[in-house]
């Protein structure tokens, strides 16, 4: 009786995904687009289909859109959310210091200093005091994060940026 009833709201849970599907994912792109997330609307969507899936028995057949609804805005409002957190965990984070920093030759440490006084001459003021930071030694999210008084996310993101515009620097200068 009770696996006749799970399939049951698993069809409904089905039928509403696939009647609301447009509107769910404008309605995450909206939330995406008002807390600055890099996030696809698609994957979220889709991760609430797991959760209501995952938690049938939760809920009655008439709650299923506010379930969904309140997953999606969790999900793309919280820093900490499973779909934000498999994001991040999924990105490759290249040292980019530490490749030049490990060249025992004096002559790679000399074009490095080279490169980074170029380097920080074509940055903006605020990419510069970041920069300098990095190569003093604030390498992680929590270090700039603690050193400028901003939250981790925020800094996980400029670290990132800077970064990718030394990869890009360094890509062309070669």
């Amino acid at each position: 009786m009770q696996k006749i009833l799970l399939s049951g709201m698993k069809d409904l849970i089905d039928r509403f995904y696939s009647d609301n599907y447009a509107k769910l994912k404008g309605i995450t792109q909206l939330k995406i687009s008002y807390y600055g997330r890099s996030l696809e609307a698609d994957i979220v969507v889709s991760n609430s289909y797991v959760y209501l899936v995952e938690n049938i028995g939760k809920f009655t057949e008439s709650e299923i859109g506010n379930w969904c609804v309140n997953y999606i805005f969790i999900e793309v409002s919280g820093l900490k959310s499973k779909t934000n957190y498999n994001k991040f965990n999924k990105e490759v984070d290249v040292d980019v210091m530490s490749l030049f920093l490990s060249y025992e030759n004096t002559e790679n440490e000399i074009i490095f200093e080279i490169d980074n006084d170029l380097f920080s001459a074509n940055l903006s003021r605020e990419d510069r005091i970041l920069w300098n930071c990095y190569k003093k030694g604030y390498t992680t999210k929590r270090d700039v994060a603690k050193h400028f008084d901003i939250d981790a996310s925020s800094a996980y993101n400029y670290i990132k940026n800077i970064k990718q515009k030394f990869i890009d620097y360094v890509s062309t200068e070669e």
